[in-house]
């Protein structure tokens, strides 16, 4: 059987749609996959970023409304400060149990020195705020300039 010019020239073409058909699937597989890595990445080690962010932010707005209370006047004012510091050490409690899931295990280890360094810290602020709201200036700023700033570290 003899093939044509034109016979050769439109089977020719086929072929080439045939390979440019199955390597068009398989982009699309490739792209497909890629999409579910970026979207974890997305949810998880962004998510996870923010998380940690916040828990920066709650540690330095306790430590700034300690020394708040610290040098506060009025009991009003002192119980104002202990209250939003309250509010926040629940925030940061809520933020923790968020993070937890989102770590790996290679963070896990971090957290957990965090957590433990975190509840030496919230104690010692106990105590500052104790001391704060009885007017124990001296004693205040003592505690929180030495072990407080140390556990903050």
């Amino acid at each position: 059987m003899k093939f044509t010019v034109k016979i050769k020239l439109i089977g020719g073409f086929f072929i080439i749609l045939i390979f440019l058909a199955i390597s068009s699937v398989i982009s699309i597989m490739s792209l497909s996959e890629l999409s579910g890595r970026l979207d974890h990445i997305v949810d998880f080690s962004a998510r996870s970023a923010y998380l940690s962010n916040k828990i920066e932010q709650y540690l330095l707005e306790i430590s700034e409304n300690e020394k708040n209370l610290i040098l506060a006047v009025t009991v009003e004012e002192k119980d104002n400060y202990l209250e939003h510091i309250e509010k926040i050490q629940e925030k940061m409690e809520k933020v923790q149990k968020e993070l937890q899931p989102l770590l790996n295990t290679e963070e896990r280890p971090l957290f957990d020195k965090f957590v433990s360094k975190y509840d030496e810290f919230i104690e010692i602020k106990k105590e500052v705020c104790r001391l704060g709201r009885l007017n124990s200036k001296v004693e205040a700023e003592h505690l929180s300039e030495g072990a407080g700033h140390d556990a903050y570290d």
